[in-house]
């Protein structure tokens, strides 16, 4: 059993900045086979961390906050205090279970899943963080392990803490779900104002046939002397293109569309006055 067997290279990956993991690297050292130790804090900042020399004690402890507080994170406490004339700087582990094993008591369901992957604090995370965040970090720790990565206990518990990214391509199926759900109102809708659209069609070729029937039934209702007299005065006012069009319809024998509008337009309002 030597130094590197007690190692978790998934937490040290996780340590955010230069000097949290030099001191990382240090504390998790020395703290092998002990649970605490004690060293003057000129002496860990100098010649275990390569600050400079010659800096005062106070200006030491300010730069270390930042690295003492993000190993927190990680069980790890640094305190410093004053001893005489020199700062000490005291740093113990917080034990650890050695195995992630499942408490007596019952645990929920997402607690059981992050205990089979060897997350030894999973109920704890199930208390402090959003179920889905969880879900989704548990899919991302699998979806890494099924493709090689080297992800263990430690990632899949600073996934959880800090909300990790995930590999390119792979999507949580909390937003596949998603997607498919916006896929689907989506076509829904395209259906929905098809049918509206069709429905409007519809409406406006009934409304279009009720007009031209009572268009022909007025115009039949009219002699067909009656009819020639104010077709052809109609068609000395409209443009020439509708006038082209009327006189081809008559042509072919045909009443349609541009017999109604020059009956609308011309005709019908000057019956009207009259």
């Amino acid at each position: 059993d030597g130094y590197l067997a007690t190692f978790d290279l998934d937490e040290y990956r996780a340590v955010k900045g230069g000097v949290a993991k030099k001191l990382y690297r240090y504390t998790n050292k020395r703290l092998w086979k002990r649970h605490r130790f004690t060293i003057g804090l000129r002496s860990l900042a100098e010649e275990k961390l390569g600050f400079k020399q010659g800096q005062f004690e106070s200006e030491l402890a300010r730069s270390l906050a930042a690295p003492v507080a993000e190993l927190q994170r990680f069980g790890i406490v640094c305190v410093i205090k004053q001893h005489g004339r020199m700062k000490q700087v005291h740093i113990a582990k917080k034990m650890k279970r050695k195995e992630a094993k499942e408490p007596s008591a019952p645990v929920p369901s997402l607690a059981k899943k992050l205990l089979d992957r060897g997350v030894d604090n999973a109920v704890e995370l199930v208390q402090r963080f959003d179920a889905e965040r969880i879900r989704d970090q548990i899919e991302n720790f699998d979806d890494r392990t099924k493709n090689g990565n080297d992800v263990g206990p430690g990632w899949l518990r600073c996934a959880v803490e800090n909300g990790y990214g995930f590999r390119k391509g792979f999507k949580p199926s909390r937003i596949v779900a998603e997607e498919q759900k916006v896929k689907s109102e989506k076509r829904r809708k395209a259906v929905a104002d098809r049918a509206r659209e069709d429905a409007e069609l519809k409406t406006q070729q009934a409304a279009d046939e009720e007009a031209f029937a009572e268009f022909l039934k007025f115009r039949n209702s009219l002699s067909e002397n009656r009819r020639q007299e104010l077709e052809d005065e109609a068609l000395s006012k409209c443009s020439e293109f509708e006038r082209n069009c009327v006189v081809k319809a008559r042509r072919n024998d045909e009443i349609g569309m541009f017999h109604q509008l020059l009956w609308e337009q011309y005709i019908i309002p000057t019956l009207a006055e009259d």
